[in-house]
């Protein structure tokens, strides 16, 4: 699809799915480099949670816990249904940004197409993380608003390959029909963009997937604009 036709998607919808973003071989070099920094440096991040500090990748994994951290999100999230007012979620991820610099330069790069397909003029960015979806991981619908000033756009770059629709992990996006969501395939080397506040979530992967649904996600910073959330956590209807 050509920038025109991005741009036009994109103001139309509020999002738009880039494919082919970067040179496959460049991006395989530099994940490569950055798993391999991270190492063993992941995180469980699960919510509602029953600890005061999540616990790291290697102290769940060792005590056999992160199953049941998974399952008690997922309790949480089946209790809520849509009439939660605040977001679940259960996902391994990266803290540290440090890990992420090759990465997030990779985007930074890209930085005068997003602003063309987007109309918006990206200084930075407002947080972003490398997270892995291991079978029964989860995100609940959420909108992206934060406290003022918000950051005006969200991304995620696919970065599994081989992925199949049935082992889940995909991730449903709102348009202007609240009605209605489009469910996003989470391709390798392909760039999500949307604009805040976009209603979204990614469904749960299954225990039939062979490996981990891996992406970077966070949000593209620009000059501050006025902006009042409606609601950050509450869920639509």
């Amino acid at each position: 699809m050509t920038r025109e036709l991005l741009r036009d998607k994109f103001h139309r919808d509020g999002y738009c799915v880039i494919e082919n973003c970067f040179n496959e071989s460049m991006l395989e070099e530099v994940l490569q480099h950055t798993v391999e920094n991270i190492g063993d440096d992941w995180w469980l991040s699960y919510f509602p949670g029953e600890d005061a500090e999540e616990p790291s990748w290697d102290e769940v994994d060792e005590e056999g816990k992160y199953k049941e951290h998974i399952k008690f999100a997922q309790k949480a999230a089946s209790h809520m249904g849509t009439q939660s007012n605040y977001l679940t979620y259960a996902f391994v991820r990266t803290k540290n940004e440090a890990y992420l610099h090759d990465l997030k330069r990779l985007i930074e790069a890209y930085f005068d197409d997003i602003e063309y397909i987007t109309g918006i003029k990206c200084s930075g960015f407002n947080g972003v993380f490398l997270s892995s979806y291991e079978p029964g991981c989860f995100l609940a619908p959420h909108s992206d608003e934060f406290d003022p000033p918000a950051p005006p756009l969200s991304f995620v770059l696919g970065l599994t390959k081989e992925w199949a629709p049935h082992w889940g992990g995909l991730t449903h996006i709102q348009g202007k029909d609240p009605f209605a969501s489009t469910a996003i395939f989470p391709k390798y080397n392909c760039l999500l963009l949307f604009k805040i506040p976009a209603w979204h979530m990614v469904t749960e992967v299954a225990q039939s997937a062979p490996h981990h649904r891996r992406v970077l996600s966070g949000w593209l910073q620009a000059a501050p604009i006025p902006h009042t959330p409606s609601s950050f956590w509450s869920f639509p209807y």
